[in-house]
């Protein structure tokens, strides 16, 4: 028994110095060996080459340590290195890795013209396959299998002290400094954080850019809220395949300063205080995008662009602008100085600005307040606030898409079917509280209005314009001091708005309104109408123009003008400029104007020549109608009867005229 005893106890004492020579060395063996299944496993599933160094194990802190890891995907677009990489408490979750930290040590990543430089990355409570670990957004086919890798990933939080990217071809920096990205669950980033960023163009030679000499900006803090990185993976794929999907719940940019230095001396800066960013979802794009990269290597070296690449890139940034949408942009404080040599220093302040939402093309809306330019000390535009409603430019990529297809010549001039039915279109502009200032003087007004109704694909069918409380004031010694003071007006007080109407099925163009309307001249309204008016009319060219101009025939009109001083105006400087007395100057026109419309219209107008005659010896209110002449009266035979006198143009139309006191 003792000596059973004696044997048992022998041969544990041998399995102990067995474990205590022989099990580190088995336990770095296991241990290389699943990261050798790891990276089998990667190497089949991307198709990339990956390598490593040496593998230790840190048994009292439960560590592995993986150094000099290299993967190169498969197409060689993307080389990722990595010096050290160390998870701590690493184990298998079913198909999943987790870990209570992982470190990244001199992260290197290569890929579209560019070094991404990372010294130190930390990660807390990873969870996720092991790949996603070294999981970058990819290009082409690997995009999607990079956004599914990356819809798998969780984690507490990661944290990047610096990270550095470099152009390769050019001398861009761009520095990020303390990344934070808080609570990742299958992909979606709860909030991220960056201390600060710079950008760094030290020097742009002059073939690349003749105007600009360098550039640098910073920015921060920068705070970003719900990121989907699968969605931004997809992004890259460049298939254009699926719908737009939600991408970031909102960011903020704060602290921007850029100043660009220009050739041959002067600078421009700008600035803003806080650029806010709501709901931008995007699909993935129709085009790699690396596409772009030959083309801009081309333009940074001065080297001529082929018309086949220039219809590419049109087609790459057509399908940009659809491929995103975002609810809402806002600005504050921003501000844009520029000073060149030998010109006056120009600057612009926006206290806040908002725009959106957009998709496809149709921007909703452009809002400002607080907006005001300035060059030098003699031009000041300032405007209380200013929105601009219902942008489409569908239409024009529309014909980005047709070039980029070469079903359009690129050189080839639109015609007027195509300036219409692709040309921008602006449902409404307003400004309110504007004031300008220069060296021929100052003016001011309460609000200015556009309104149009213009379909896509269609001429505007609806125009109107409103200019309300005008109060125009001409610097002294100027023409229009000058004018103003023969009219003996110190200022131009008043309004002016109008509206057109188009009906492009009946060819008809109303004007429905016309109102004009200063103090110490009077007011005039008008309405009226044309007719076999062609909508192509306003973008036809050439004979075109003349043909579709020369059908144009008149409707009737209607003016009615109130004098507040001007007809007392014109008649004392026409008086003066005879040397007659006013009285005697108002009566001879009076009785000329009377018999010259009942010599021209005949017995008809017998009442209208004397109610121009009543007013013109006591202006008050009259009212003219004038109607065409003929089975088919055309403007442009109106305009050729002006070139005739007073005889010429009453061939063409009726005049009939209605004083009122």
């Amino acid at each position: 028994m003792k000596r059973a005893f004696a044997i048992a106890g022998a041969t544990l004492l041998a399995v102990a110095v067995a474990a205590i020579a022989f099990g580190p060395h088995l336990i770095q063996r296991y241990a290389e060996s699943k990261v050798d299944q790891a990276l089998a496993r990667m190497r089949v599933q991307t198709t990339s080459v990956v390598n490593r160094g040496a593998v230790t194990v840190d048994l009292s802190n439960r560590a592995l340590t993986i150094r000099d890891l290299g993967i190169e995907s498969a197409g060689r677009e993307q080389r990722i290195g990595v010096a050290s990489l160390t998870i701590v408490r690493p184990r298998e979750a079913g198909r999943l890795l987790t870990a209570e930290r992982v470190i990244f040590e001199d992260v290197t990543v290569k890929s579209a013209g560019e070094t991404i430089t990372v010294p130190r990355i930390e990660i807390d409570n990873y969870s996720g396959p092991e790949r996603g670990l070294t999981a970058t957004p990819g290009i082409g086919r690997n995009a999607r299998t990079q956004a599914d890798l990356i819809h798998m990933v969780s984690l507490e939080r990661a944290v990047a002290p610096v990270v550095l990217v470099t152009g390769d071809d050019t001398a861009l920096r761009r520095t990020l400094r303390n990344v934070a990205i808080n609570r990742v669950a299958k992909g979606l980033v709860e909030s991220a954080t960056v201390d600060g960023v710079a950008l760094q163009v030290p020097y742009i030679s002059p073939e690349q850019s003749p105007e600009t000499s360098s550039m640098t900006v910073s920015a921060g803090p920068l705070v970003y809220q719900g990121v989907d990185l699968p969605t931004l993976w997809r992004f890259y794929a460049g298939d254009g395949a699926g719908d737009r999907q939600p991408f970031l719940k909102s960011g903020v940019v704060a602290n921007v300063q850029s100043v660009t230095t220009l050739r041959p001396g002067g600078e421009i800066r700008a600035s803003w205080r806080r650029l806010t960013v709501d709901g931008v979802t995007v699909r993935p794009l129709g085009f790699p995008v690396t596409t772009f990269d030959p083309f801009a290597t081309k333009l940074r070296v001065g080297e001529a662009v082929t018309p086949a690449e220039v219809r590419q890139q049109l087609l790459f940034g057509a399908d940009g602008l659809r491929a995103i949408a975002f609810d809402r942009v806002a600005i504050e404080g921003a501000k844009l100085e520029i000073a060149r040599e030998d010109e006056l220093r120009r600057s612009l302040d926006v206290a806040s600005a908002e725009i959106g939402p957009y998709a496809e093309g149709r921007l909703g809306a452009v809002k400002a307040q607080g907006v005001d330019y300035r060059a030098g000390d003699l031009i000041r535009l300032s405007l209380k606030s200013a929105a601009l409603s219902g942008f489409d430019a569908t239409g024009l990529l529309g014909y980005a898409d047709r070039i980029g297809r070469d079903e359009a010549l690129l050189t080839m001039r639109p015609t007027a079917v195509d300036v219409v039915r692709y040309a921008p279109r602006l449902s409404g502009a307003e400004a309110t509280g504007l004031a300008f200032s220069g060296p021929a003087g100052g003016m001011t007004a309460a609000a200015v209005r556009v309104e149009a109704n213009a379909p896509a694909e269609e001429v505007p069918q609806h125009v109107a314009f409103t200019l309300d409380d005008l109060d125009a004031h001409p610097a002294p010694g100027s023409w229009g001091a000058k004018t103003l003071s023969q009219m003996r007006l110190g200022a131009l007080t008043g309004g002016l708005s109008f509206a057109l109407t188009l009906d492009p099925t009946k060819k008809t163009l109303s004007l429905n309104r016309f109102d004009y309307r200063f103090e110490q001249l009077g007011s005039l309204t008008a309405t009226g109408e044309m007719s076999s008016v062609d909508p192509l009319l306003a973008v036809a060219t050439g004979a075109d123009f003349v043909d579709k101009f020369s059908a144009i025939e008149l409707g009737m009109f209607k003016l009615t003008f109130a004098d507040d001083g001007a007809v007392e105006t014109i008649l004392r400087r026409t008086a003066d400029a005879a040397r007659t007395p006013v009285e005697l100057y108002r009566e001879e026109v009076a009785r000329d104007a009377q018999e010259q419309i009942f010599r021209l219209f005949g017995p008809p107008a017998e009442n209208s020549a004397e109610s121009a005659a009543r007013f013109i010896r006591d202006p008050r209110r009259v009212e003219v109608v004038v109607t065409p002449r003929g089975t088919s009266p055309t403007l442009l035979n109106l305009i050729r009867a002006f070139d005739l006198g007073p005889a010429g143009i009453a061939q063409v139309i009726d005049l009939s005229v209605l004083y009122k006191r």
